[in-house]
């Protein structure tokens, strides 16, 4: 896998005609900064100097620059599961659903539009700043893309939360991370359940087990450690991982909890 555009601002230039095909398991960020092109996906778009595209990890396509001339493009590559500790895990599940999506919309931004100025503003000194720095403008640009969407699609607890409630507002404000190592007992108390309720609101939320989801985040994990460190440290990750969940499993097979929910 090839994460060398994760966060990372890219200029590339095409020549009249030329194509540059889009496939990556995750969100391209794409600004055309100078010339006309076209993308070509499930849904084709018209590109004019200064236009945004973002692409959608399941829509893969490609950028055809026009007959006429030349293309100058900046890119950068949002891979969500490479920020396991940042995004909480409602968040993490949105991007999947979005990501899972069947039929793709590349979403367009104009020039005048806040989401190209940002653009703009980074394309137009990329080398005046740290790396860090644009790291941070470009999950800037992620965020008003994005961020609007996820806040719609996320369920606001009542103010006398029931144990659903109280679940729904964890998976809101939980770091994704911190799910990969707790036992289904810290999660339950923190829900004022029973460890068999807990289950059941999990599944119910995200149509999979709580082992399941932890084995998918530690898979993202791995991920992470592989793209930051290399394949030497990948094996002491998946060791350490494969001991917590056997030490995990080891306990919800002697835990057998009784309490009911508790009022508030």
């Amino acid at each position: 896998m090839d994460w060398s555009s994760h966060l990372f601002l890219h200029e590339r230039r095409l020549a009249a005609g030329e194509e540059w095909q889009v496939a990556a398991p995750g969100w391209w960020f794409i600004r055309l900064s100078s010339g006309g092109a076209y993308w070509l996906g499930k849904a084709n778009q018209v590109l004019d100097a200064g236009d945004v595209i973002v692409i959608a990890p399941s829509d893969n396509g490609l950028v055809r620059s026009s007959q006429v001339g030349n293309v100058s493009l900046h890119h950068f590559l949002f891979m969500p599961d490479l920020l396991t500790g940042f995004f909480t895990l409602s968040e993490q599940t949105y991007f999947h659903a979005l990501a899972a999506e069947p039929k793709p919309r590349a979403r367009h931004f104009s020039p005048d539009h806040a989401v190209a100025k940002d653009f703009a503003a980074l394309a137009a000194s990329p080398h005046e700043q740290s790396e860090l720095a644009q790291r941070c403008q470009m999950l800037h640009i992620v965020t008003r893309v994005l961020g609007e969407e996820i806040d719609r699609a996320r369920a606001k607890p009542r103010s006398r939360p029931t144990a659903r409630e109280r679940f729904v507002q964890l998976v809101n404000e939980m770091p994704a991370a911190e799910l990969i190592n707790r036992p289904h007992e810290d999660w339950a108390r923190l829900c004022r359940c029973s460890v068999r309720h807990f289950d059941r609101l999990f599944r119910d939320f995200f149509g999979i087990s709580l082992n399941q989801k932890q084995a998918e985040l530690r898979l993202a994990k791995a991920s992470q450690t592989l793209y930051q460190f290399g394949e030497g440290a990948l094996g002491t990750t998946v060791q350490s991982s494969d001991a917590t969940q056997n030490s995990a499993d080891e306990g919800q097979r002697t835990t057998h909890q009784t309490e009911t929910d508790q009022p508030v």
